[in-house]
């Protein structure tokens, strides 16, 4: 009996080291700027999904609108008029496009990285 307590404690004493290097291995890799950005991306679009429905607004400027200049001035008139959290959420979302494109074009050398 007191050999399975040992047993036990040593089965739940594995069980948190493990947990604690699973937790470093996934906050190693959410460390990467790519998956940060990505995941700012995919939380800025879910909230514009949400709240702001894209289907109608691309509606309605395609009825209003005859040339690329009405079509801008639509957009600008119809961002003015939004309320402040459709306003956060549509540059946060324009935000995390352009970190993302960013980091796809950005300019890397691969013959100066060194073996880690």
């Amino acid at each position: 009996m007191h050999q399975k307590n040992y047993s036990n404690q040593n089965l739940i004493l594995k069980k948190r080291i493990m947990r604690k290097i699973y937790l470093l291995w996934f906050l190693k890799k959410i460390n990467s700027p790519v998956s940060i950005k990505t995941g700012i991306f995919l939380i800025s679009t879910t909230l514009a999904g949400y709240y702001i429905s894209f289907i109608s607004i691309f509606k309605n400027a395609l009825k209003s609108s005859h040339s690329p200049i009405d079509l801008t001035s639509f957009f600008v008139r119809n961002f003015s008029c939004a309320d402040l959290s459709s306003k956060l959420i549509v540059l946060m979302l324009l935000a995390s496009i352009y970190l993302l494109l960013e980091e796809v074009f950005k300019k890397r050398d691969f013959y100066t990285l060194k073996a880690q």
